[in-house]
């Protein structure tokens, strides 16, 4: 199942092979470590912090962010980046309504997903010394999903600050 990425000169073939693994390994246990008994299907601990109140989902957003800024260093390309980033992004926004967000987060398993793209990246030979550039438009997408994440954050603090009112306050 490992597949040897083609990589920027300034990433040896060696660290690149084991920072691929590490992708792997952190992406089995956020979307696929625990079977459910009785099927075939398997859910991670990303849905499983989610249910964590006021910074499960948070935890996961930054190791998911740290996936896609480990691919740029490994040389993947913009449009590889940005359905990485698209794939968090939609996690994100569907997983801050509750219960439903956890249930989304259990079937879209978006680091599995980042993880197929990354190896289908590395199937094709990658240009060589883009990886700078790359890690800064990495960047850009990360601090984009920060801001989109402080945004759903200050967005649920005011509904429940609204509900508070409406349901106990009165």
């Amino acid at each position: 199942m490992s597949k040897t990425p083609v990589t920027s000169a300034a990433v040896p073939a060696e660290h690149a092979i084991a920072r691929i693994e590490r992708l792997r390994t952190l992406s089995f246990w956020l979307d696929n470590a625990i079977a459910i008994p009785g099927t075939c299907y398997r859910i991670g601990l990303d849905p499983i912090l989610g249910l964590i109140p006021g910074g499960g989902d948070t935890m996961g957003f930054v190791l998911s962010c740290w996936m896609v800024l480990e691919a740029s260093r490994l040389g993947a390309d913009k449009p590889t980046l940005g359905r990485m980033a698209f794939n968090i992004l939609l996690e994100m926004l569907v997983g801050i309504v509750p219960v439903a967000g956890d249930f989304f987060d259990v079937v879209w398993k978006s680091n599995a997903q980042n993880m197929r793209l990354l190896d289908e990246h590395f199937k094709v030979q990658v240009p060589r010394g883009r990886s700078r550039q790359n890690r800064g438009f990495a960047l850009l997408l990360i601090v984009g999903l920060a801001l989109i994440l402080i945004t759903c954050i200050a967005f649920s603090v005011v509904v429940l600050q609204w509900l508070y009112q409406v349901l106990i306050a009165r």
